[in-house]
C-alpha cells in the first residue's frame, strides 16, 4: 500500500442548501450568491444562459391570455401560439422506447446501467432521439434517475441502479444522446420518488445530507453536465410538501443553486395548487390545466398570490426549450441524422446494449459458453423463454418485432441441433384473446360477440349514449375516445354469454387501463377496478363445453389513455412433467424465468422478492433432471436465489433485454461474445438484510429514510452483511490481471489519477470494468465504508495489455457539510481502492490531505 500527500485544492463548486425540515425562507436566507449559469452540452441542443433576444422578443409580443394558455398542457402537448409561429412541445413517454405506436423497444434502463458503458448508452439515447422525431415528437419523457432504494420498487427497472455516481454517468450520456438529435430529454422524477406505494401522497422524510450525497447527484449532473432541457417533478411529498410545489426543491435547489434555465413540468396529475406551485417553480402543469387554468391563474394574478414576472418566467422557460431545439420562427434547423423507427442501425445498437447488460453471476466448471458443435439436443424451458417481457406502465413499449430466447437460440443453432421448448408453467400474461365464437349477445345465442353500451361519466348512470355489437375485447386508445364519448371520464358495459368449447379449468383475465370488472353468472370474478396503467388481473373457473354462462364486463376511463383486453386459457396440468422430460433428454437446458409487467410496473410495488407463480418449483425440477442447466433471470430488479442457486451451475441476470434479447442471449450463451455486464444493484440473500427493511413502504402517510447514507452496497459493505452477489460484480469468459497500480495527483486543480495495467490473461476477447472506490479513513461514523467514484470499461483481445487511467475529481473526496450547506473535504487520510466489484478491491493506496 502506498501513501501520497496532496496539497490543498480550490474549494469545490457550491452545492444547494435544502434543509427540507426547515421552511424554505430559512434555507434561502443562508444561501450564498447563485453560481453563474452553466452552458454545457456542446454536442447537442442546450439552453443558452439567461436572456435570448429571440425569446425575449416573442415573450414581449404575447398577450396575457396567450401566456396563460401556454403554461398548461393538452394531454401530451403544449398549446403553442399560431399567431406568432410558436409551435407546441409534443411529448411522448420513454425511457425504453417511444411509446407512440410501434417503436424499437430497447433494454430497460437498469440493463443499460449494467453495461457500465456510457458511450454505448449515448448511442442508445441518440437512437431514441431519432425515433422520437420520427414520431413527430419533440420531448422525450426520460430518463428516470431515481435510485433503487429498495428491491421492491415497481419502477426499479426504469432507473440506473442504486449508486449516484453510476446513475449520473449513465444519465448524462443518455441525455446527451437524446438531445444531440434535436429532442428535449426530461430528467425525472424530481425528487425522492423511490416507491409506488402511495406514490401520489406519501411524504418522504429524508436528511439533507442524504439528499445531496445520494438522491440529488444524478439530477444535478443532468442539469450542469448534460444540459438537460426539461425536469419533471414527482408525485410524492417531501417533508410534507408536494414536490411540484416545493420552493426549496424547485426554486432554491434546481433553479438558483444549479442554474437550471429549462422547463419544469409536473408529472401527470402531480399538481395540487395554483399560486403555491407556480411561485415555487413549477412552469407547466401536465396533462391539462386543472390548477393552471386561465381562470385560476387570472385569480392568482388578481389577488397578487402570483406575480406577472413569475408568469413571464414560466413562459420564457418554455420558449427557451423551443429555442434550444431550433424550433422557433426564424431559426435555422439543426443538421440532424435522418429520423427513423427501427432501422438496421438501431437493431445493431439494441443487440449490443442487450448483451452488454447481461451479467454472468455463476459459471461452475466453465459450463458456458456452450459449444454448438457438441450439442445435438437443447431444451429451452420456462414461462419467459418464448416471449420478450418488459416492465409496465408508461415504460411499456409496443415493439416493432420480438426475438425471444427461444427464437434466438433456434436461429443461432440452426437445423443441426434439436431445440425443444417447454413453458413449464402457465403464464397469465400470455392469455389468448377470447374469440367471438365463445361470445353471444343477450338473448341471441346464435349470434357472436357482446353488446357494448357506452356512457358519459364513470358510474354507468343515466341512459347510454350509444350501443353496438362488438366481436371481441382487445383495444387501446393512447389518446382520444370512442365516437360519441368525451375525451375522459367515460365507461362501457359489455353483456352477453361466455361458452367454452372444451371442458376444463380456465383462467379468465382482464388487462385494462383504467378500471375493469368481470361477473360470471352474477358472481364478481375479476376485480381490476381503479385508476392505473395497463394492469392484468385474473381468476380461475371451471367451464363445461357448450354450457353458456351469463357474462358482464364493466370498464371505465379516467384520464389519458384507455385499453381493455379479455383473455382466457385452458389450464394444462402436465406442463411441469413436459419440462422435466425436455430437460432429461437434452445435452443442455436453458431455463428462462422472471417477471413481467404484472409484477414490475408504474403504479405498483413488487409484492415479493421471490420469482412469481410456480417458477421456483419449476427451477428445482429442471435442475434435478439436468446438471447442465443454465438459469436466465429476466427481471428488472433483484430476486432471491438462495433456494435454487446452490444447484444451478450457471446463472445469468438478463434484466428486461428489449426486442433483440433473444439474439443477445444466444450471442453470450454460445460464446460469440463474452458477457461483460456488472451488477448496478446489490443482490441480497434476504429482504431482511436490506437497509430499508424496517422503513418500507412507511406508515401513516410517510416513509422515513432512517438508513441515511447507508443505502445499497454502502449498507452491505459498512455493516459487513454478506449479499448473494455484490454491487459491481460480473464474470466474463476470460481472466484479467491488474498490475502496476498507482495513485498520483494529476494537476493543480486537485484531480487525482488512478492508473494500472490491465491484461487479458485468458483465451477469449472480453471486457472488464475497472472500478474505483474511495474510503474516508478519518470521517464521522455516518460515512459509508466506501463509495464508487470512477469506473472504466475496457475490452481487450486475448493476451492484450493496456495502461488504463481513471480520474478522480476533488469532489470524489468530499462530503456534504450540514454547517455550511456545502461539500467539503476534510483533512486526513483517504484510501483509494481499485478492483472489479465492491467486494473485490485488492489494490489500495492512501492519500493524505493537509
Amino acid at each position: 500500500m502506498q501513501t501520497t500527500a496532496l496539497m490543498p485544492s480550490p474549494r469545490f463548486a457550491s452545492a444547494a442548501c435544502l434543509a427540507l425540515s426547515l421552511c424554505p425562507a430559512a434555507c434561502s436566507s443562508s444561501f450564498p450568491a447563485p453560481p453563474p449559469p452553466v452552458a454545457p452540452c456542446s454536442d447537442g441542443p442546450c439552453l443558452k444562459p439567461s436572456h435570448v433576444p429571440l425569446v425575449d422578443s416573442l415573450l414581449a409580443q404575447l398577450t396575457l391570455e396567450e401566456k396563460l394558455l401556454l403554461v398548461a398542457g393538452t394531454g401530451f402537448d403544449t398549446r403553442g401560439v399560431e399567431r406568432l409561429g410558436i409551435p407546441k412541445l409534443s411529448m411522448t413517454d420513454g425511457p425504453v422506447g417511444v411509446r407512440n405506436g410501434a417503436a424499437t423497444a430497447f433494454p430497460a434502463p437498469v440493463a443499460l446501467a449494467a453495461s457500465f458503458d456510457p458511450e454505448l448508452v449515448q448511442r442508445v439515447g441518440a437512437a431514441l432521439g431519432r425515433e422520437t422525431r420520427a414520431k413527430g415528437k419533440s420531448v422525450l419523457l426520460a430518463p428516470c434517475v431515481n435510485l433503487q432504494r429498495t428491491p421492491q420498487g415497481g419502477r426499479n427497472f426504469e432507473s440506473f441502479g442504486e449508486d449516484p455516481w453510476l446513475a449520473s454517468r449513465i444519465a448524462t450520456s443518455y441525455i446527451r444522446g437524446v438531445q444531440s438529435e434535436g429532442v428535449a430529454a426530461t430528467v425525472k422524477h424530481f425528487a425522492i420518488n423511490n416507491q409506488e406505494t402511495e406514490r401520489m401522497t406519501v411524504s418522504v422524510e429524508v436528511s439533507e445530507r442524504a439528499l445531496h450525497e445520494l438522491y440529488f447527484p444524478a439530477f444535478k449532473a443532468a442539469v450542469q453536465e448534460a444540459g438537460v432541457l426539461a425536469v419533471m417533478c414527482s408525485y410524492n411529498r417531501i417533508g410534507g410538501t408536494y414536490a411540484c410545489e416545493h420552493p426549496g426543491l424547485l426554486g432554491d435547489t434546481l433553479k438558483q443553486r444549479w442554474g437550471f434555465e429549462g422547463l419544469v413540468m409536473s408529472d401527470w396529475g402531480a399538481t395540487h395548487s395554483t399560486a403555491a406551485a407556480a411561485s415555487a417553480g413549477l412552469d407547466l402543469e401536465m396533462p391539462t390545466g386543472e390548477y393552471f387554468s386561465v381562470e385560476k391563474l387570472h385569480s392568482a394574478l388578481d389577488d397578487h398570490s402570483l406575480n406577472l414576472q413569475r408568469l413571464d418566467d414560466m413562459v420564457r422557460r418554455q420558449l427557451r426549450v423551443l429555442h434550444g431545439l431550433h424550433l422557433l420562427p426564424g431559426q435555422t434547423p439543426s443538421r440532424l441524422s435522418p429520423a427513423q423507427v427501427d432501422p438496421p442501425e438501431h437493431r445493431a445498437i439494441n443487440r449490443q446494449a442487450s448483451r452488454e447488460g447481461l451479467v454472468l453471476l455463476k459459471n461452475t466448471g466453465s459450463l458456458l459458453p456452450l459449444e454448438a458443435k457438441q450439442l445435438k439436443r437443447v431444451a429451452v424451458i420456462g414461462p419467459r423463454a418464448a416471449y420478450v417481457e418488459g416492465g409496465g406502465g408508461s415504460a411499456l413499449v409496443k415493439p416493432t418485432y420480438r426475438v425471444s430466447p427461444l427464437d434466438g437460440l433456434r436461429e443461432a443453432l440452426g437445423s443441426s441441433v434439436v431445440v425443444d421448448y417447454a413453458p413449464g408453467e402457465f403464464s397469465a400474461e400470455h392469455l389468448d384473446l377470447v374469440p367471438a365464437t365463445a361470445l353471444a349477445p343477450p338473448g341471441k345465442p346464435t349470434e357472436q360477440g357482446l353488446l357494448a353500451q357506452y356512457y358519459t361519466g364513470i358510474d354507468f348512470s343515466g341512459t347510454s349514449v350509444k350501443s353496438e355489437l362488438v366481436s371481441s375485447l382487445d383495444w387501446r386508445w393512447d389518446l382520444g375516445s370512442p365516437d360519441g364519448l368525451p375525451a375522459d371520464q367515460w365507461s362501457i358495459r359489455f353483456t352477453g354469454t361466455l361458452t367454452a368449447p372444451t371442458t376444463g379449468r380456465y383462467i379468465l383475465g382482464l388487462n385494462s387501463d383504467d378500471g375493469s370488472r368481470l361477473w360470471l353468472d352474477g358472481k364478481l370474478l375479476v376485480d381490476n377496478w381503479g385508476g392505473h396503467p395497463m394492469t392484468l388481473k385474473t381468476a380461475e373457473v371451471e367451464l363445461k363445453a357448450g354450457v353458456p354462462h351469463e357474462l358482464r364486463i364493466d370498464y371505465y376511463e379516467t384520464i389519458l389513455g384507455a385499453g381493455l383486453s379479455f383473455g382466457w386459457q385452458r389450464i394444462d396440468n402436465n406442463l411441469l412433467d413436459q419440462a422435466r422430460k425436455a430437460a432429461r433428454s437434452a445435452d443442455a437446458s436453458i431455463i428462462v424465468v422472471g417477471d413481467t409487467e404484472r409484477e414490475e410496473s408504474e403504479g405498483i410495488d413488487r409484492s415479493s422478492l421471490l420469482l412469481p407463480g410456480n417458477q421456483e418449483a419449476l427451477l428445482q425440477a429442471v435442475l434435478a433432471e439436468n446438471p447442465r442447466t443454465i438459469v436466465v433471470v429476466a427481471t428488472g430488479a433483484p430476486v432471491l436465489m438462495g433456494a435454487w442457486l446452490p444447484k444451478a451451475p450457471a446463472v445469468i441476470q438478463s434484466w428486461f433485454g428489449g426486442q433483440e434479447f433473444g439474439h443477445a442471449l444466444a450471442d453470450v450463451l454460445l460464446g460469440t461474445v463474452s458477457p461483460s455486464g456488472k451488477l448496478p444493484v446489490t443482490l441480497p440473500k434476504r429482504w431482511e438484510d436490506c437497509p430499508a427493511f424496517d422503513n418500507f413502504p412507511g406508515s401513516g402517510g410517510s416513509v422515513r429514510y432512517d438508513e441515511e447514507l447507508l443505502m445499497g452496497y454502502r449498507f452491505f459493505d459498512t455493516r459487513k452483511v454478506e449479499p448473494e452477489y455484490p454491487f459491481g460484480f460480473g464474470l466474463t469468459y476470460s481472466r484479467f490481471e491488474i498490475s502496476d497500480f498507482s495513485v498520483l495527483p494529476s494537476d493543480t486543480e486537485g484531480n487525482v489519477s488512478v492508473s494500472c495495467s490491465l491484461r487479458n490473461a485468458g483465451s477469449k476477447r472480453a471486457a472488464e470494468v475497472l472500478q474505483v472506490y474511495v474510503h474516508d479513513a478519518q470521517s464521522d461514523r455516518h460515512r459509508p465504508e466506501q463509495e464508487l467514484k470512477a469506473f472504466a470499461r475496457q475490452e481487450l483481445e486475448a493476451g492484450e495489455s493496456k495502461r488504463v487511467t481513471l480520474r478522480l475529481a476533488p469532489s470524489a473526496f468530499a462530503r456534504y457539510d450540514l454547517a455550511s450547506h456545502d461539500f467539503v473535504r476534510g483533512a486526513g487520510a483517504y484510501e483509494v481502492r481499485l478492483g472489479t466489484s465492491s467486494r473485490e478491491l485488492p489494490h489500495r493506496s492512501t492519500l493524505r490531505f493537509p
